[in-house]
């Protein structure tokens, strides 16, 4: 459990941000000064009515970022993000808001902005990704690249908790991929949680295939083929090896199972995030490379 929570504090403090070659740092003072300021000063106003949420409640991800061309609300070249909220509470969460900055490997700032989205609803295990437009501290110029760039948390999530009718009360565990729930049992031997492999992967979107003579599956989706035997901690991926936790997989009561661990080991590009209530945990599995 203290594995996922400092798991979870990092995804929350630092993004990597995708792209080529970039030289903000030669353009950026790394001062923050009136950015800082700016946010510091508006943040009472622009949080307001909105609650603090807790780390198992609500996720926040920069997941890309670009430069574009100016428009009638920014005329200049100004950076465009996308970011995704996981909700991982067992009740609806609406307005999401943070603060956030960008800067580049000298950790001089970039950009500073809050961001709050009214109208933007999360029920329980949901994954929703939004785009946000925000003025550059730096010059910049439209397709300029922005490798090396990160996204750091400047402020607490914020959002407002709602009970309506699709608020989780039952006990249980509870999975949702890409905000579909998968009705599945989940095991938790020994506090490692597993969903029964051929269920979770083919949800995820994989083709899968099992050899009981070798306790062994495949999973094909595209490009991509991943072999595992069960209880091994070899992972085969596109015929290349790679070591796994030997607990990464495992039968229960005769069923191959995954530990949700294993999740972005088979492909980076998926992110997984839990918040456990007392008795009710919520898993979110969300693929990323359906972020448009």
């Amino acid at each position: 459990m203290a594995g996922w929570k400092s798991a979870l504090a990092a995804l929350v403090l630092c993004f990597a941000i995708t792209g080529s070659t970039s030289a903000f740092a030669e353009e950026a003072d790394g001062s923050g000064g009136e950015g800082d300021e700016a946010v510091e000063q508006t943040a009472e106003s622009f949080f307001e009515g909105l609650e603090e949420m807790e780390y198992n409640e609500l996720t926040f991800q920069v997941i890309r970022t670009d430069v574009v061309k100016g428009n009638d609300k920014i005329p200049e070249a100004h950076f465009r993000s996308i970011v995704l909220f996981q909700n991982t509470s067992p009740y609806t969460i609406q307005t999401p808001a943070t603060a956030f900055e960008l800067f580049d490997k000298g950790f001089n700032q970039v950009a500073l902005t809050n961001v709050r989205f009214e109208g933007v609803k999360l029920l329980p295990g949901d994954s929703k990704w939004i785009a946000t437009e925000y003025e550059s501290l730096a010059e910049v110029t439209e397709g300029q690249s922005t490798k090396g760039l990160k996204a750091g948390m400047y402020n607490s999530l914020y959002g407002e908790r709602v009970e309506d009718s699709s608020e989780i009360t039952a006990k249980g565990v509870y999975v949702f991929v890409n905000s579909k729930p998968l009705k599945v049992k989940v095991a938790d031997p020994l506090g490692t949680q597993y969903v029964p492999a051929k269920n979770l992967l083919e949800a995820m979107g994989y083709k899968f295939v099992w050899n009981a003579k070798t306790s062994t599956f495949t999973a094909t989706k595209g490009q991509l083929k991943v072999e595992q035997k069960i209880g091994s901690r070899q992972m085969k991926i596109n015929g290349k090896i790679v070591k796994v936790d030997a607990g990464a997989t495992a039968f229960v009561n005769k069923a191959p199972m995954i530990s949700l661990y294993l999740v972005p080991t088979i492909s980076s590009t998926w992110t997984v995030s839990r918040g456990i209530h007392d008795d009710i945990t919520i898993l979110s599995i969300v693929d990323r490379t359906l972020i448009k």
